[in-house]
């Protein structure tokens, strides 16, 4: 086996994940794990690129969401207050009316 060396890790939407890999299945076959991840972000991925692109920047005006969180949203888009709630972890102190647009910005992007 050939051991590659990690040179950078970054979080990015299951999307990007999905460009990324159907960039490299067009370049040549892709392996195994990557062929399964491609299929999981197929099927998973719900935003395009630029609603992608749209919501993180709105999502960056809330101060109190890290990276990995605002990451989370954008996957699984929660519909609705309480799902969203479930997604943010017991350390992260974030008012109902804020969480409220976040909701509100999530389905706009859905449409």
């Amino acid at each position: 086996m050939i051991e590659k060396e990690i040179i950078e890790t970054k979080e990015i939407p299951i999307f990007q994940v999905w460009e990324l890999l159907n960039e490299r299945k067009k370049a040549g076959d892709l392996n195994y794990e990557q062929e399964l991840a491609f299929k999981y972000a197929q099927k998973f991925k719900k935003l395009a690129g630029s609603k992608v692109d749209k919501l993180l920047k709105q999502l960056d005006e809330v101060p109190e969401l890290t990276l990995n969180l605002k990451i989370k949203i954008i996957d699984i888009l929660p519909e609705d207050l309480l799902t969203l709630k479930l997604l943010i972890p017991k350390g992260i102190a974030i008012d109902d009316a804020k969480l409220e647009e976040i909701v509100k910005l999530v389905k706009e992007s859905a449409k």
